[in-house]
């Protein structure tokens, strides 16, 4: 059995809330009640997403409208595909704003 480290992400809506998360837990963000970082407004997926881990950390998009990656002070529009995390990149869906800040 792989040994998975963990990760970190901090979702700011109005205020600032950390999730804490083994790697190998997929994390899913959408509207419905059963994702585990939800948002409310109409712009955001059902399911929207999922962060989860594959040999490195990934993200993938399962929505029509999109979201949005900040990575090094550059904002590129991701939609329907999966790319690879980084340490301090902002993935923006809706009113939240998740950031990466740790992989240990």
């Amino acid at each position: 059995m792989p040994e998975y480290a963990d990760v970190i992400l901090l979702v700011k809506r109005q205020s600032l809330t950390q999730v804490d998360r083994r790697i190998g837990d997929p994390i899913t963000i959408g509207r419905e009640y059963n994702n585990d970082i939800r948002s409310r407004e109409r712009i955001v997926s059902g399911n929207h997403g999922t962060i989860f881990y594959n040999d490195t950390l990934k993200y993938s998009d399962h929505s029509s409208n999109g979201t949005y990656l900040l990575r090094a002070g550059t904002t590129k529009h991701i939609r329907q595909t999966v790319i690879e995390l980084q340490e301090k990149d902002v993935l923006t869906v809706g009113d939240l704003q998740i950031i990466l800040a740790k992989v240990r």
